[in-house]
């Protein structure tokens, strides 16, 4: 099931927007033990729990300035880093478009 956000990344070719994001998922859930993540990372396999998932929560809306939509603050709504790295590419995007908008004028 494809709901917008949702794109095929190849991990080699990650673009600064998402090694940023991939970087501060992995700051967060290396505070509690040592993991090696990738965008194709599992959240069960990498320790993620409710308290660490809801720091990652905040941190990421605070750095992008944007809100996870309800729905979207259950932890199982990300399995992977992947899932939650392309929703918060999704988020940000109209914001980015309008920003670049305003800015041509």
């Amino acid at each position: 099931m494809n709901v917008g956000y949702e794109k095929n990344i190849n991990s080699k070719t990650i673009n600064p927007f998402q090694k940023n994001v991939l970087e501060m998922i992995s700051s967060a859930l290396s505070e509690n033990k040592l993991v090696d993540i990738s965008l194709d990372t599992a959240f069960s396999s990498a320790g993620l729990d409710s308290m660490i998932f809801i720091k990652i929560v905040v941190a990421l809306e605070t750095e992008f300035e944007f809100e996870f939509d309800d729905e979207k603050l259950l932890i199982t709504e990300f399995p992977t880093v992947r899932s939650m790295v392309e929703y918060v590419e999704f988020k940000i995007q109209p914001s980015q478009t309008v920003n670049m908008i305003n800015f041509t004028i």
